[in-house]
């Protein structure tokens, strides 16, 4: 509308950036999940974070993994205390309640090179949720995306999952490191906006 109240037209808008809130001066320390079907790249995804590396060979995370980084956002320091639960389902069955409580942000990981995983990613959410009894910000990752030749599923099938269940997605790869630190630093970003 202009300054004699004749409407022009409507923006078409591409995106639509989130309001980053400035996360208080102090230390954190935040428990994040790593969920998701076994062999889509967990251990891989944090390996690459905390380390910048990353191995061809595949060992299953049979019952759980703890490591941890620190980082800085604005004029904070955080610690992230990063559990890869591993997605082997009938031996982590006693112990997944015990792995999610406490939880305060989590990644539910997509192997982008198999359909099934991305059918899974409500039933992980849901799991977890069954244990917390709170809510808790979750960004889907589409892993394995630098294995080009042979991806089945599309940004189009994660975003639209990603829409379905109200939650932010990334496209990654382990093996690269692309976006996974951004995916890391906005998850984290997503807890301060969330509480404040």
């Amino acid at each position: 509308m202009d300054k004699n109240f004749i409407v022009r037209g409507y923006q078409k808008v591409d995106y639509e950036l989130n309001i980053k809130k400035k996360i208080p001066k102090g230390k954190y320390a935040l428990k994040v999940i790593v969920i998701g079907d076994y062999k889509v790249g967990k251990t891989a995804i944090t390996k690459q974070f905390i380390e910048n590396s990353f191995e061809e060979s595949y060992l299953p995370t049979l019952h759980l993994k703890v490591s941890k980084k620190e980082i800085k956002i604005d004029e904070s320091d955080i610690t992230l205390v990063i559990w890869d639960i591993g997605g082997q389902v009938i031996q982590m069955a006693p112990y997944k309640n015990q792995f999610y409580q406490g939880a305060q942000i989590g990644l539910v990981l997509v192997d982008r090179t198999r359909k099934k995983s991305l059918d899974h990613v409500e039933k992980w959410i849901r799991e977890t949720l069954k244990s917390i009894s709170y809510e808790i910000p979750f960004i889907i990752i589409g892993n394995k995306s630098d294995l080009t030749e042979e991806l089945s599923v599309s940004e189009d099938d994660i975003k639209s999952e990603a829409e379905r269940l109200h939650l932010d997605y990334f496209l990654t790869s382990a093996k690269t490191g692309e976006k996974v630190d951004d995916a890391f630093y906005n998850l984290t970003q997503m807890y301060f906006n969330s509480i404040n």
